[in-house]
């Protein structure tokens, strides 16, 4: 675990960037270094892919408000559609322009969750790649209040039913260029 390094790091004002991805970190981990209250409050860029946070892990970085994080790495962390559950209750992104989920088993619902999340309004990219997506997510993702804003999406295609695709494209057409 990180123990007193993830405390120090924590209270470090100089600190824009962390990458603590492969780290082998669980859930217990971040609690430890969120305990301080005003911890990170200068980070713009956290990533945490390739590691083991699974929902408890999410659910901790939820407990508190990133002013400053830009961009998110959770990448591979086996995050389910619970660890994303209360996403749209909370305001603790706001600033967020790039959130990573590849292969997590957030499913349909968690990208429902994700879809009415007002916290993601400045969402530009999102990688839902290996999620395990079907025509819900897309529907939903279609419906989200942050998807006009976004420049990059990436999904695995072959998810979804044509019909659902066709949907898909004929909302993209009503995007201006």
């Amino acid at each position: 675990g990180l123990g007193l390094l993830g405390k120090a790091l924590a209270s470090a004002p100089w600190l824009r960037e962390l990458d603590l991805s492969g780290c082998d970190l669980d859930a217990r981990d971040v609690r430890g270094m969120l305990e301080p209250p005003q911890g990170f409050a200068q980070l713009e860029v956290l990533k945490l892919a390739q590691n083991a946070l699974g929902n408890p892990g999410m659910r901790a970085l939820l407990e508190r408000r990133w002013e400053r994080l830009q961009e998110l790495d959770l990448s591979e962390n086996g995050i389910g559609q619970a660890g994303l559950g209360g996403l749209d209750e909370v305001e603790v992104f706001p600033r967020l322009r790039s959130l990573k989920l590849r292969r997590n088993p957030i499913g349909d619902d968690g990208v429902r969750w994700m879809a009415r999340a007002q916290s993601l309004r400045a969402l530009e990219q999102l990688d839902l790649r290996g999620a395990g997506l079907g025509d819900g997510a897309l529907r939903a993702l279609m419906s989200a209040p942050y998807l006009r804003q976004l420049r990059e999406l990436e999904l695995d295609l072959i998810d979804f039913s044509p019909h659902v695709l066709e949907e898909w494209a004929d909302y993209l057409d009503t995007f201006e260029p």
